[in-house]
């Protein structure tokens, strides 16, 4: 039961900003729910107040499993910390966006005038905790992005982000191609952090998902032949950070937060035909 509720409370702490940033409307509703998550964590701090907590990252990617070639985790850091830091960082922040979906109920524009003001904050502020909770050995659903598999950790913060951004621009905006070139732009804020602070973390030997140094043999899904990887290289980095942070994540972004965000524009312009 306890996993049941560290995952469901992890899932409104990562969504219910981005849900507060939609409509006015949607922010009371987002509040309490991001209210009861605050709780949870901070019960599960106070729990584990005696304890020390450990985590061990897996970064997936492909890799030959004997002859095969197969999505394989690799182990790329291992964090221990007092049990109560992580749920209380997590309670901390929840509680603050708790009082600020409460303020956008209040307010025309909940998030700001433009639409990036909300929904950028929301992301950045989400993929900085989410490496902190990494770090502090935070509960599994908080500190891994729910344990989705073949998603990156970061995809429950980034992904409700721009999608709440993409809504908000569909509904500021008529025509089509300022809302491609807007979106385009922010899911590109949204990830180049991302790639930035992998680049520093693999460099540095920070830890952490973005910190890729363990990863030294993959295979290449297109052409199926091994590659070895130099801890540290440019090859390494354009392999597991650059390309993904850079190229594949903001398509994917592009093709689903960008598609609802554009199939509400068309609703919208259809309806004041």
């Amino acid at each position: 039961m306890d996993s049941v509720l560290v995952n469901l409370a992890a899932a409104v702490a990562f969504a219910g900003p981005s849900l507060a940033l939609i409509h006015r409307r949607t922010a009371p509703p987002a509040a309490l729910a991001l209210a009861a998550a605050a709780v949870t964590f901070a019960v599960l701090s106070i729990r584990g107040a005696a304890a020390e907590a450990t985590l061990e990252v897996t970064h997936e990617f492909a890799a030959f499993v004997g002859s095969d070639i197969r999505s394989k985790q690799f182990v790329v850091d291992r964090a221990t910390a007092p049990g109560w830091l992580g749920p209380g960082i997590a309670a901390l922040w929840t509680a603050a966006w708790a009082a600020l979906a409460w303020h956008f109920g209040r307010t025309q524009r909940p998030g700001g005038p433009h639409p990036y003001l909300g929904p950028l904050l929301h992301c950045w502020t989400g993929s900085a905790i989410v490496l902190l909770l990494q770090k502090t050995a935070a509960p599994a659903p908080l500190a891994l992005g729910l344990q989705i598999p073949s998603l990156s950790p970061f995809a429950a913060v980034v992904w409700p982000a721009i999608l709440a951004a993409s809504l908000r621009l569909a509904n500021q905006s008529s025509r089509v191609i300022p809302f491609v070139l807007n979106l385009s732009l922010f899911v590109s804020l949204a990830h180049l952090p991302l790639a930035f602070v992998g680049t520093l973390a693999t460099r540095g030997a920070w830890g952490t998902y973005l910190d890729v140094r363990a990863i030294d043999f993959i295979a290449n899904p297109l052409t199926q032949v091994p590659v070895e990887l130099v801890p540290g290289s440019t090859e390494q980095l354009a392999w597991l950070v650059w390309v993904p942070q850079l190229l594949v994540w903001p398509s994917i972004s592009m093709l689903t937060a960008g598609g609802l965000g554009f199939a509400a524009l068309m609703a919208r312009r259809q309806a004041g035909a």
